[in-house]
């Protein structure tokens, strides 16, 4: 009751007590990205398909099959085989950068946002070097950890749950 009669008396408001600052999202700072549950071998296996993919030469005229590149992609020879050597560079970056991550097996790392889709063109592309007769390429026997890799991938790419803003410096490819 004296609180109530110390407001009713008291002419001036009670001060607020003091906020502490909230911090806004910073877009320069962090990133969409997914979280996706990744094994050591997983990541060994993508390596070793990167490495394969990448040593075994392809027939004479060949790139990544027009069909398997987004349609804003320019289709001409020098053109795809560009976009190939950027998709390599890329994912070899980004399992070097899951596996500094991983310390222990499974683990959780982070993908950036609709970046999956990259991964299933790369996919795409090792299966239709695999289906070419005139292609020496061979996948290795670990290639199904990498099919099931990119589908975790793409799962977690399109479910809202897995999805945070990410500090840039946590999220793989970010510049």
């Amino acid at each position: 009751m004296d609180i109530l009669r110390y407001l009713l008396d008291n002419p001036d408001p009670p001060e607020e007590p003091p906020r502490t600052q909230r911090r806004d999202r910073y877009y320069d700072e962090t990133r969409d990205a997914s979280a996706v549950t990744v094994f050591w071998e997983d990541v060994s296996a993508l390596k070793t398909l990167l490495d394969a993919e990448a040593t075994t030469p392809m027939p004479d005229g060949e790139t990544l099959s027009v069909d398997s590149v987004p349609s804003d992609v320019p289709t001409d020879d020098l053109s795809l085989r560009m976009a190939h050597e950027q998709l390599l560079s890329e994912l070899n970056r980004l399992s070097t950068e899951w596996e500094a991550q991983l310390d222990s097996s499974p683990a959780s790392v982070w993908l950036p946002a609709d970046y999956s889709v990259r991964m299933q063109l790369y996919l795409r592309h090792c299966e239709n070097r695999a289906g070419n007769p005139t292609d020496e390429f061979e996948p290795s026997e670990s290639f199904g950890r990498v099919r099931s890799l990119v589908n975790r991938c793409t799962v977690a790419d399109s479910d809202d749950a897995a999805s945070a803003f990410v500090g840039s410096e946590h999220v793989p490819l970010s510049e």
